[in-house]
């Protein structure tokens, strides 16, 4: 994500190596990133346009048949805090999934 107010967390929680992929900019405030911090990490920020929903639906379609299996750690919403430590101390394979409680509010 691109926005402000999220990017200097999720940068910080990024592994040693790491990919950030800005996908949206949804504030019209700028990103602030010191150079040396990507360059310290060795890390790509790099951004991805829009994919189409054919492609969306053949990678959900090889999870369906089992060609490929996602790596997911699901983390319940209200645990966010833990989420960001874990994925800071690399603690996560994959991808860290935020997961609302049933019948919470939209």
């Amino acid at each position: 994500m691109g926005h402000p107010d999220v990017f200097r967390q999720a940068f910080r929680a990024l592994a040693d190596r790491g990919r950030y992929v800005l996908t949206g900019q949804v504030g019209s405030a700028p990103l602030r990133v010191h150079p040396a911090f990507v360059l310290g990490r060795d890390a790509v920020i790099t951004g991805s346009g829009s994919t189409p929903m054919s492609t969306f639906a053949d990678a959900l379609a090889m999870v369906a048949e089992g060609r490929v299996t996602p790596l997911v750690t699901p983390y319940p919403l209200d645990d966010v805090a833990r989420a960001f430590r874990d994925l800071a101390d690399g603690r996560v394979v994959g991808r860290a999934v935020l997961v609302p409680a049933a019948g919470g509010a939209p």
